[in-house]
């Protein structure tokens, strides 16, 4: 399990006039286990910082962020489950991750942006598997492996897809694999 005490999360909210981004830095108190606002200025006035964001996809950024704070309050919670046992260490952890998680979510909301879905970003295997096929031809594929009874439903299958693959190098949604097959359809490309 990731130790939460050498780890923070910096949510990216919006650049400035100056070329640089408005940034807040989020990161767990190790003896409290509370979260802590590492960017918060010292005379208390602003919880965010101005950093060089180095030509970052801010949007990109913060799904990585969101998704990666996401699969670690899984983690904390499954051994909490596994272990059956209340663990007040263990319970603040969770309670600092779906701290961070709602910091994310405020900020799609704020900029009229989809929350991500954790399920289709968060990958399953080891390795990503990059594809040349157009998406049309990955969703058939998904569609097959569907049919042979890999997946009980063909969302399941394209949300794999799009945890495990990418095309050209660049990330697909689930919901972009089924759009794709669905026009392919429509225009007689698959059966």
């Amino acid at each position: 399990m990731t130790d939460l005490s050498q780890f923070q999360f910096y949510l990216y909210d919006s650049p400035t006039d100056q070329g640089l981004v408005k940034t807040l830095i989020l990161s767990i108190d190790g003896d409290s286990g509370e979260t802590r606002i590492v960017s918060k200025s010292e005379d208390g006035s602003s919880d965010y910082i101005d950093i060089n964001p180095r030509e970052i996809n801010i949007h990109d950024k913060n799904t990585n962020s969101y998704c990666t704070a996401y699969s670690m309050r899984q983690e904390y919670q499954t051994e909490i489950d596994r272990d059956d046992f209340e663990s007040p260490k263990l319970a603040l952890r969770v309670q600092h991750l779906n701290n961070v998680i709602s910091r994310y979510k405020e900020w799609f909301i704020q900029n009229n942006l989809s929350i991500p879905d954790p399920l289709e970003f968060i990958p399953d295997a080891d390795e990503i598997t990059n594809s040349s096929d157009a998406l049309w031809a990955i969703a058939d594929d998904m569609r097959t492996r569907k049919e042979d009874d890999e997946f009980s439903t063909y969302m399941d299958a394209y949300r794999w897809a799009a945890r495990n693959m990418r095309q050209n190098n660049r990330p697909f949604t689930a919901k972009s694999l089924q759009n794709a097959y669905h026009k392919a359809k429509s225009s007689g490309i698959v059966d």
